[in-house]
């Protein structure tokens, strides 16, 4: 559920205007889990005539002055890989935004950092099926985001292996505890570099190079193919997957841009934020403009920005 008037409301009656949003929103969710009161149904029925049909279900980024992003009715959010170079900003973001964050990490450590940030933390094995799927069915998410990767390695063999089974089974297990879990959209983490070769630029309808070999063949005939597969051939839950390009800034291998299709972490965090009430389910890429991938699906239906960072408190 997301919040959207096509108008921009003066600043005297933003306050207002977001409280009857919120409002609206709340009922449309209740509505959707058959809680919703007649009262509540007769009052999101008459804004929207009064609205003249200009409600449409999200709010535009800045309408509010909020210039981090949308803030929509609240939704609960179970981030897998969130003590990662995207789950950190990514947290931010959610947090700021008033959404109810639960994060996942593979250690106690893990955990006490994200409950350091101000969210609530859980030790979660993705393997463990079982386990995995009780934490989802737990937390009653609306929204799965999965930012996990293991590359802790780099890019040696075993490390690629190890990165590919987690996007290969780890994902598998994501999707099945949001089938269990009756949850709305799933978000996934993927790669901007897995296109089979020809001329630039590469668009999202693009084939993925499943005949790869080597090194790349582990990485993506073994890893990005069935984790793309899972995430979106299955007709429960919104599959929305992210074909991020090479990453730089805070947390990355490299600090400034570096590869075909470089994006900031910062930025990347943004799209996945975005991704919670904006766009079709389907892949997208997310990188800078002028490198390898063309980024207009991002930016037209996402709202999305490369050029987007976190704002730091002076």
């Amino acid at each position: 559920m997301s919040l959207h008037t096509e108008t921009p409301l003066r600043p005297a009656a933003t306050g207002i205007a977001f409280r009857v949003l919120a409002l609206v929103g709340r009922n449309e969710v209740q509505q959707e889990r058959g809680l919703a009161s007649a009262p509540n149904r007769l009052f999101a029925g008459l804004f929207r005539t009064a609205t003249r049909g200009r409600y449409t279900g999200r709010w535009p980024l800045g309408t509010l002055g909020r210039e981090q992003g949308a803030r929509g009715a609240p939704m609960n959010v179970f981030l897998a890989g969130a003590t990662g170079a995207i789950g950190r900003p990514l947290v931010s973001l959610l947090r700021d935004a008033s959404h109810c964050v639960i994060g996942t990490s593979r250690s106690a450590a893990g955990k006490a950092t994200l409950e350091g940030l101000g969210i609530q933390g859980m030790v979660v094995d993705v393997f463990d099926r079982e386990t995995l799927e009780h934490a989802v069915l737990e937390a009653k998410p609306d929204v799965i985001i999965h930012q996990l990767t293991d590359l802790s390695g780099g890019t040696d063999p075993q490390s690629l292996e190890r990165n590919a089974r987690l996007r290969r089974e780890g994902t598998a297990n994501l999707t099945h505890a949001a089938r269990a879990g009756r949850v709305k959209r799933l978000i996934a983490q993927s790669i901007a570099w897995a296109y089979a070769p020809k001329e630039l630029p590469y668009y999202e309808s693009d084939p993925l190079d499943e005949e790869a070999d080597g090194l790349r063949g582990i990485s993506v005939r073994d890893g990005v193919v069935p984790l793309e597969r899972s995430v979106l051939r299955q007709a429960e839950v919104e599959g929305v997957v992210l074909r991020y390009g090479q990453l730089y800034g805070p947390g990355a291998w490299s600090a400034n841009p570096t590869g075909s299709s470089p994006v900031h972490v910062e930025a990347a965090a943004y799209a996945a934020f975005l991704a919670l009430d904006r766009g079709a389910p389907g892949a997208y890429n997310i990188a800078e403009p002028g490198g390898a991938v063309a980024i207009t699906k991002a930016v037209e239906r996402l709202g999305w920005s490369a050029d987007f960072r976190l704002q730091r408190k002076e």
